[in-house]
């Protein structure tokens, strides 16, 4: 092994540890679905240097393939919870109000615009469609 790969080796086990640290430190689903690809490249790598059955390669391999499936587990036990979400997202009883009381207004004109009471802006559904002049057309006989 040079030391090129142990490097290398090195480097990736502290990218995906601490990709899984911020994932659980932060919930995001999203960086543990990194830190999954993460331990999926370093098993690679290391099944791919391993000579031999117990090689400390092919031991590294079997636990970055453990690693992966934690990982990949995690984007479910990650998922934000309802105290995590803001407030302005969840529908609260005024939201539920204020919704339906513009529904009302948005009733109420359409309501008083078929009536005849207020007039639409524009001409709508009175327009005449003109009819095609064949004889102007300008096509060649």
């Amino acid at each position: 092994m040079t030391t090129a790969n142990a490097i290398f080796t090195v480097g990736i086990i502290l990218m995906a540890l601490g990709l899984m640290v911020a994932a659980y430190t932060f919930r995001r689903p999203a960086v543990a679905f990194g830190s999954c690809g993460v331990w999926v490249i370093l098993a690679v790598f290391s099944y791919g240097f391993s000579i031999s059955l117990w090689d400390p390669f092919y031991i590294l391999f079997w636990i970055s393939i453990a690693l992966v499936i934690i990982s990949a587990m995690e984007g479910v036990v990650l998922r934000p919870k309802k105290e995590d979400v803001p407030e302005d997202v969840n529908r609260t009883e005024s939201n539920w109000q204020r919704s339906n009381e513009r529904y009302a207004n948005f009733q109420a004109q359409l309501d008083l615009r078929r009536s005849g009471t207020i007039r639409a802006r524009g001409r709508i559904g009175t327009s005449k469609k003109r009819k095609p002049d064949f004889e102007n057309s300008g096509e060649l006989e």
